[in-house]
């Protein structure tokens, strides 16, 4: 067998904790410095940040943090347009903005309409499939874009329109109502039941 002698094993429990209080440690103690990014964020081993400081001091930067430490810290750099994670963020007049990235051996193979699954299901596969589009893409044109390539998917997948129709929200709507209905007082009470 083998003995681990640096870093933990892949596939154990403690793993993505482990690399979660590591990266934590590194940004904690090297993200707050004189030059430091504008904006910051993680998922999991996926960072994303915007540098204001030019290229040259970001490679000083990286070059600091892959020097130091076991682990190797590769970038992608663009000064308009990149993806991070099932997002695509595009700098636009100042703004970032946000729609789908669909990597390109994605091939949408969505449950087959005619499958023997509950019809709730397929009733929730495309409401939740356009919430997601409505929740991550940030402009009406993205979400247009997005809509309209899973109507195309799901019919392809035998996804009746009149479902598809009902199911599918429109681009240009709001995922909550607007006229909610005020909460009452009423308590709900929840308890074991045993026959």
């Amino acid at each position: 067998h083998y003995l681990q002698l640096l870093g933990t094993a892949m596939g154990t429990k403690m793993a993505p904790s482990y690399a979660n209080l590591f990266m934590a440690w590194i940004e904690s103690h090297h993200l707050p410095q004189v030059l430091e990014p504008c904006f910051y964020k993680r998922f999991l081993d996926d960072g994303f940040m915007v540098w204001e400081h030019g290229r040259e001091s970001l490679s000083v930067f990286l070059d600091h943090l892959n020097t130091n430490y076991s682990i190797t810290i590769t970038s992608e750099i663009s000064e308009h347009k990149i993806n991070y994670l099932d997002l695509e963020i595009e700098l636009k007049d100042g703004q970032l903005v946000t729609s789908i990235y669909q990597k390109p051996t994605n091939h949408q193979n969505y449950l087959h309409y005619s499958s023997s699954h509950p019809a709730h299901t397929k009733r929730a596969i495309p409401y939740s499939l356009s919430v997601r589009g409505h929740r991550l893409c940030s402009n009406v044109e993205g979400k247009t874009k997005y809509l309209d390539q899973l109507r195309s998917a799901l019919q392809r997948r035998g996804y009746p329109d009149r479902l598809l129709d009902r199911q599918v929200l429109p681009a240009d709507g709001n995922l909550r109502p607007q006229n909610r209905q005020p909460r009452t007082n009423k308590v709900d009470m929840f308890t074991t039941y045993f026959p």
